[in-house]
């Protein structure tokens, strides 16, 4: 019995010491991409657009609690 195990063992080394001989290449790696850092790029391109600004204040009545929103820079045509 321990003979039948022995050979068994030894059979199922061999085959799997026989597919060893292909050369694998290994998978090619991926390069990450750089992301775009750019600190102070966009000031200009916002400055350039031209859109005038607004100014929100709020107003809270400290009575009756009620709110008052006043809209500055607004250009109605």
């Amino acid at each position: 019995m321990a003979f039948v195990f022995t050979f068994l063992l030894i059979a199922g080394l061999e085959i799997a010491v026989a597919n060893d001989d292909q050369v694998l290449e290994p998978p090619p790696a991926e390069i990450p991409e750089e992301p775009d850092m750019c600190v102070g790029c966009n000031d200009k391109e916002e400055e350039d657009t031209g859109t005038p600004q607004m100014i929100v204040e709020i107003i809270i009545d400290p009575v009756t609690g009620e709110l008052s929103y006043i809209i500055k820079g607004i250009i109605l045509e």
